[in-house]
């Protein structure tokens, strides 16, 4: 039975106000999945030939059980009460009804009174009727209570909580008063006893690891050490437009810089209105960022925050300069990381707010291994791996405090290098505080151990290099998920990599690395969603157990250049090569219990103008000009198959035409300096709602983005 148009039109704000248990009630009360004929058919879809149909349920009609088949041990074998799912036939129904045969002395034993002489149904194998690569547990019209009960069955109440928290919030975070003192709903959701666990072995090894260790860790630079450094960033000045679009402010800004920003994006101090609070601070690191990380830090560790930040010279992504430096002996043999404070406040409420002090640069790393590719904070202990252009990872301890020195690394903590061999890393996660996965051009996945230094394993599990790598930190560190450059992506378990391994069943292209984020709060990964298109941007979730059925979240304007998931909450953060950094929800595509669309909202659009477009002598011709637009209002998350599936009924009306190829507006090339090249959300107990994005021009933005409650009127 189909629901009203009338019901079908409710939105999920109003479901969730009418009742707030919607989300968990029968699916025939809300609204069941589509049934196989209400589906429109794949583009590859084959009909049966005549009489096709017919001869396959003969076929299954005189199939009978297997006499001679082996025994199966019920108590080892998952039902559907195993994974919390009590859909009925009515809920799940079969695509067609079983046929009907005639009784008789010809009649063969059904296959139901299998069951009876102690042997297991099995599913008869479907015929065309669906074009589908993964037969599993479930498929992708599931949804609502059921696709919660299978993936969460033993945590259904926390679920709850999560969606009554953030549900009807469908694009940004809220904050929450008195930072650290949530309900349980933070970082580390579903293993709350982890981290102490965890402190208590790590200080213990941190002490070994102190004591074992001597000598000098950095020296400080001079003016003339430093200059090999130096000629990695662009000092001069670049005109830089922000605030509201019809009231925009010009500054020049040269690496270096630092500006305290409003609510509306303009530079603080420049509005009539003194009461809007800081939203952030907004850098000129005069490079790309390639990769940056939020320091993990305990309650009580002060109200600062670290950002380290690996940059890259624009020469080296410049062709002609690329050419002519190619010959130095010295080419690109020098790298560079800078780390930076932002101070907070805490209002009259108990929300935390960005300070209006100015953001400082605490220290410069400097190594002479090849350019800084790559940089992530350790869980615990304070730790910063940093991959290196000559294929190493050097693991190094900054240390607190600092006034912005340049410091070579001298003795650093740990090298991580493959001896003997040409193999570079290409990606690396951190599974605890005393373990990293490492990927290689090779397409092998290395663990190792940081003190004693030791390489624990190393595996093949691509066949070319592997561009990104997420551990499933802290509920599963020993699961890891990676991608290669081409082929589909893979979870395997570092407890038995080996053969305990799973992938996606598409292949597909990445050239990028920074796309893939673990969500701890969903307990599964993001990414782009494996597909044979080039021109497809679709972002997928993959639960880490049922990894293979990818599930679409959005559909970005451009294509994808980085992302980040929320460690305090679930919102996902999406930079793209237009410049667009975009912010939503992914609870309202997962756990929505009718076929909606959901929203997102573009948080600003960054846009840059290359020097040649300036005649010589204005501000611009030296590096070029930026602009920063926000104040963007809320949208609907497009979904590409649902406007095709709209389009073709609207020609079979005669009212238009079925496009006749995939969109090829994401085609268009935007200036190189445009797109977004890192984002990642703070992971850090009521600083959840910062986030730092890095755009290729050499601008970096600190945000504050959560959302506050009104204050009560009168």
């Amino acid at each position: 039975m189909k629901t009203r148009k009338s019901n079908r039109a409710k939105t999920r704000k109003k479901i969730i106000e009418e009742d707030p248990d919607a989300i968990f009630a029968d699916e025939n009360e809300v609204q069941a999945g589509p049934s196989a004929g209400d589906q429109d058919d794949d583009e590859d879809f084959k009909p049966p030939t005549p009489g096709a149909e017919a001869a396959q349920d003969d076929q299954v009609a005189d199939e009978a059980p297997d006499p001679n088949a082996m025994d199966v041990d019920y108590s080892q074998t998952a039902t559907q009460d195993d994974v919390g799912s009590d859909f009925d036939e009515e809920e799940n129904p079969s695509p067609r009804k079983a046929r009907k045969t005639k009784a008789g002395a010809d009649a063969k034993p059904a296959i139901a009174d299998a069951a009876q002489t102690g042997y297991m149904d099995i599913t008869t194998a479907r015929g065309n009727y669906f074009v589908q690569g993964y037969t599993g547990p479930y498929d992708r019209s599931v949804k609502g209570k059921a696709i919660i009960r299978l993936w969460y069955p033993s945590g259904l109440e926390r679920v709850k909580s999560m969606i009554a928290r953030w549900y009807e919030l469908s694009v940004l975070p809220p904050k929450m008063p008195n930072a650290g003192k949530d309900d349980g709903l933070g970082f580390g959701v579903w293993t709350p006893d982890r981290f102490q666990k965890e402190k208590a072995s790590a200080q213990a090894w941190y002490g070994r690891m102190k004591a074992a260790r001597g000598g000098v860790d950095f020296r400080v630079l001079s003016e003339t050490e430093s200059q090999p450094y130096l000629a990695l960033l662009d000092t001069r000045s670049m005109p830089v437009l922000i605030g509201p679009a019809n009231a925009q402010s010009e500054l020049h800004l040269k690496a270096g810089d630092a500006i305290t920003l409003s609510s509306t994006g303009a530079p603080e101090g420049t509005e009539e209105d003194s009461t809007r609070a800081n939203a952030g601070w907004l850098l000129d690191v005069g490079g790309i960022v390639p990769s940056l990380s939020w320091k993990p830090l305990e309650e009580g560790e002060g109200t600062e925050q670290i950002l380290a930040m690996a940059i890259l010279s624009h020469a080296d992504q410049s062709a002609a300069r690329f050419v002519e430096e190619s010959h130095n002996p010295e080419f690109q043999h020098h790298g560079i990381v800078q780390i930076w404070a932002f101070a907070s406040d805490t209002s009259k409420e108990g929300f935390v707010r960005a300070s209006t002090s100015p953001a400082r640069c605490l220290r410069a790393l400097c190594l002479d291994r090849g350019r800084a590719k790559r940089v992530q904070w350790s869980p615990t202990c304070g730790l910063l791996a940093i991959m290196c252009g000559d294929g190493s990872v050097c693991v190094v301890e900054p240390g607190d405090g600092g006034n912005g020195e340049y410091e070579k690394v001298v003795d650093p903590v740990a090298v991580l290098a493959l001896a003997g061999e040409s193999t570079k890393a290409t990606a690396m996660t951190w599974i605890n505080s005393n373990r990293l996965s490492v990927g290689y051009t090779d397409g092998s996945i290395a663990l190792w151990s940081i003190f004693p230094k030791r390489l624990l394993s190393r595996h093949a599990i691509h066949h070319n290099h592997v561009m990104d790598m997420a551990s499933a930190y802290p509920t599963f560190p020993y699961l890891v998920s990676s991608s290669p450059v081409g082929g589909p992506p893979k979870l395997i378990d570092l407890r038995s990599p080996s053969y305990e391994t799973t992938e996606s069943v598409t292949a597909s292209l990445q050239t990028s690395s920074g796309i893939m984020s673990y969500s701890e709060h969903l307990l599964g990964f993001f990414f782009p969603l494996p597909s044979s298109n080039a021109l497809s941007t679709v972002i997928g979730f993959a639960h880490h157990a049922y990894y293979p059925v990818s599930r679409r979240i959005c559909t970005p304007d451009s294509f994808v250049t980085c992302l980040s998931a929320g460690c305090t909450h679930p919102y996902l953060l999406i930079g793209t090569l237009d410049g667009s950094l975009w912010s939503l929800n992914p609870q309202g595509e997962l756990f929505a219990v009718r076929y909606e669309v959901s929203d997102r909202i573009r948080v600003f659009q960054h846009e840059h103008r290359s020097a040649g477009l300036f005649a010589k002598g204005e501000p611009g011709s030296e590096r070029g000009a930026s602009r920063i637009l926000q104040g963007f209002k809320k949208e609907k998350n497009p979904n590409p198959r649902n406007e095709f599936i709209a389009a073709k009924k609207t020609a079979k009306k005669g009212k238009g035409k079925v496009p006749s190829g995939p969109d090829t507006s994401k085609e268009v090339i935007h200036e190189p300096l445009t797109r977004l090249t890192a984002v990642q959300w703070n992971p850090n107990r009521g600083f959840g709602c910062w986030a730092a994005a890095a755009m290729a021009s050499g601008l970096v933005r600190i945000m504050d983005i959560g959302l506050e409650p009104e204050p009560p009127k009168g």
